[in-house]
C-alpha cells in the first residue's frame, strides 16, 4: 500500500469499530463478558441491602403519617405531651420555690409497650411528633424505673439522646419525607 492510500489512525480505528459492532450485532453471544471483581459484587450487595433498609424504614414511617385517624400510640403520645405541658403551665402559674413538681415523669400505655421502651420503634413516634405535629419544644423520652417499669418524660431537644441506629433512622426519615 502506498503512502497516499494509507488510512489515518482515526480512520482505521473507526473502520475497526464499525466491523466490531456489526460482529456483535450478528453474534450477541460473542459480546465480551466482563468479570466483576469480588469488591464490586460486595459493593453492589451492600448498596442493595442499604436500599432495602431505607425502604423498610420509609414503609414503617408511612403508617404514622398516612393513617386517616391517629393510631393509639400517636394519641397516647399526644395526650402525654399535652398533660406534661399543662402540668408545667400550672406549675408556672401556681408553683413557688417552696411548692413545685419534683419529678417530670408520666405514665402512659406506651410505657408498657416493649417495641417502644426497649425497641427502636419509638424514634418513629418522636419524628412524627416533631415534624408531622410540629412540636419542637420538647422531645419524649423513656426512663427506666427501679422496679423495672418505664416512665415517659419530655425534655428540651438539646438534652435528647439517640442511639446510633436511632440517628440513622431519624436521618433517613428526614431526607425522605421532610427535605
Amino acid at each position: 500500500m502506498d503512502e497516499k492510500n494509507k488510512p489515518s489512525v482515526s480512520q482505521a480505528f473507526s473502520d475497526f469499530s464499525e466491523k466490531f459492532s456489526r460482529f456483535l450485532k450478528d453474534n450477541p453471544q460473542n459480546e465480551p463478558k466482563i468479570q466483576k471483581s469480588k469488591d464490586t459484587l460486595l459493593q453492589e450487595r451492600i448498596l442493595e441491602q442499604e436500599k432495602q433498609f431505607v425502604s423498610q424504614i420509609c414503609a414503617k414511617y408511612q403508617k404514622y403519617i398516612n393513617s386517616e385517624q391517629l393510631l393509639p400510640e400517636q394519641e397516647q403520645l399526644l395526650a402525654a405531651y399535652n398533660l406534661f405541658k399543662a402540668v408545667k403551665e400550672a406549675e408556672k402559674q401556681y408553683g413557688s420555690s417552696q411548692t413545685c413538681i419534683k419529678k417530670d415523669f408520666l405514665y402512659s400505655a406506651l410505657c408498657q409497650n416493649a417495641q417502644y421502651t426497649s425497641g427502636t420503634d419509638f424514634i418513629y413516634l418522636r419524628v412524627w411528633l416533631e415534624f408531622a405535629q410540629n412540636i419542637h419544644d420538647l422531645v419524649p423520652q423513656f426512663s427506666a424505673n427501679q422496679d423495672g417499669t418505664y416512665s415517659l418524660s419530655f425534655i428540651p431537644p438539646r438534652y435528647a439522646t439517640f442511639t446510633v441506629e436511632q440517628k440513622e433512622i431519624y436521618s433517613i426519615i428526614l431526607s425522605n419525607f421532610y427535605s
